[in-house]
């Protein structure tokens, strides 16, 4: 489908007839277009006809003209030569006979990809999330939404206090890549060649781009990514990886209510408000919610309406590269400089969290130790017996 600047019609157009065949285009799943379905929308004949001519000489329409039986009721295609078999194969009238001829019916179909298939996908959870919205997406994806396709519900081994050391993270992300590979050669024997789509919540998603950037997996590939509540920096780069393809396109789903990301700076070593503030560079589709909290992406109930036809979800899983920034609620996220003034202060805190339980730990049992060693010197009279000897 031809990349163009569907604004420049609606100069020339009607805005609300350009928008109606826009959306039909995009979010259609068959290739045919019916013009009477904007005439029966109160849209003139001779208007929509005019669009029609324009979008085909752009190419981004196809038009022909084909023939149909006159015959009332009938109307069935004639494909074949009149001359040669004047009479219709439907209700037999004879052309020559009758006088009438076959009616000119004018047709138009989309041209290019129409939707995108979902081929496999993998889910990655946050650090403080367990198994319970992994079933629930599981289930909904395979069973009650429309996408048949095989998943990989990934699971790393969970510590809290592993979130604020980045050599966990890299870790993380080895043992990831590794899993992901095997899953891929396992795809692979299995038929599915194509690169799977990814979702990615909360921590999960650094962990994904910690392994975007590790030189083990250059060869790894990947189709679709949807960040939700995600923790990655405002200003990674994810159009080098766009652009190198290792990925085609980037979702990052955030919310304003997201208060998990006032706090992922400070606990999380490079982590940043994405799940925010949003994620600037080419080829990342930007939405935000205004109710949503650091776990409502999973909810039940939310992922049925994302993943549901038209959802956000679906319209950036299932809507050509061309047209992923007609994707509801898409925002371009201003261009605030990170990272803030403020951030290595953030390491001075991770640090004090860190050592203070260690310090704390120490502490306690060295008191407990020496309660220990009171009591036993109580009872056996240690001390005595030693001054005793002095």
């Amino acid at each position: 489908m031809t990349t163009m600047d569907w604004d420049s019609l609606k100069e020339k157009h009607s805005k609300a007839l350009v928008d109606a065949v826009q959306e039909r285009i995009i979010k259609g799943t068959s290739r045919e277009i019916e013009t009477g379905a904007f005439t029966d929308a109160g849209f003139e004949i001779r208007k929509v006809m005019a669009l029609f001519r324009e979008l085909h000489q752009l190419g981004v329409v196809k038009q022909e003209i084909l023939l149909s039986c006159p015959a009332p009721n009938c109307g069935n295609p004639i494909d074949y030569d009149v001359n040669a078999n004047p009479e219709c194969s439907n209700c037999g009238l004879n052309f020559e006979e009758s006088g009438e001829r076959p009616t000119e019916v004018v047709k138009h179909f989309v041209l290019g990809q129409l939707s995108r298939d979902v081929p496999w996908l993998i889910a990655l959870h946050g650090f403080n999330t367990l198994g319970e919205w992994h079933r629930d997406f599981g289930w909904l994806v395979s069973n009650k939404i429309k996408y048949h396709v095989p998943i990989l519900m990934y699971q790393y081994p969970m510590s809290r206090h592993g979130v604020m050391i980045r050599s966990w993270h890299v870790k993380l992300a080895v043992e990831l890549g590794n899993s992901i590979r095997k899953a891929m050669k396992h795809a692979k024997s299995n038929g599915i060649t194509e690169a799977p789509d990814i979702v990615a919540h909360s921590f999960g998603s650094l962990v994904l781009v910690t392994l975007l950037d590790h030189p083990m997996f250059n060869d790894l590939r990947f189709g679709r990514i949807i960040l939700a509540g995600g923790v990655v920096p405002p200003n990674y780069n994810f159009s080098k990886h766009i652009k190198s393809g290792k990925c085609e396109a980037v979702l990052n789903h955030c919310s304003s209510k997201d208060l998990a990301m006032t706090v992922a700076p400070w606990l999380i070593p490079a982590s940043g408000p994405s799940g925010k503030v949003g994620i600037q560079g080419d080829g990342v589709v930007n939405v935000r919610e205004s109710e949503y909290g650091h776990g409502t992406y999973f909810e039940e109930g939310t992922l049925r309406k994302n993943l549901a036809s038209g959802g956000t979800w679906d319209q950036f899983l299932r809507l050509p590269t061309t047209y992923l920034h007609m994707v509801d609620g898409y925002f371009s996220p201003n261009a605030d400089k990170w990272p803030p003034f403020w951030l290595p202060f953030t390491s001075v805190v991770r640090g004090v969290l860190i050592v203070f339980p260690i310090i704390a730990l120490t502490l306690f049992l060295i008191d407990k130790v020496m309660k220990i060693w009171g009591a036993i010197d109580h009872i056996f009279g240690f001390s005595k017996k030693t001054s005793q000897r002095e």
